[in-house]
């Protein structure tokens, strides 16, 4: 285990994003509301992931 303040491993966080950020409250209710408008019926099964690109398109 590796001794780091929680400062750092934000910035390590910050650097695994492709977009260089954290994704925002403000990000996570657009993504709400646009799942709860009636056209987002057509989305069945698929996933929104709001990860900045962390993931990097992983599953």
């Amino acid at each position: 285990m590796r001794c780091i303040t929680t400062r750092e491993l934000l910035e390590e966080m910050r650097k695994e994003s492709s977009t260089g950020s954290f994704t925002t409250a403000e990000q996570v209710a657009w993504a709400v509301s646009v799942l709860l408008a009636p056209e987002a019926d057509a989305l069945t099964g698929s996933p929104l992931k709001l990860d900045s690109g962390r993931r990097r398109g992983l599953p």
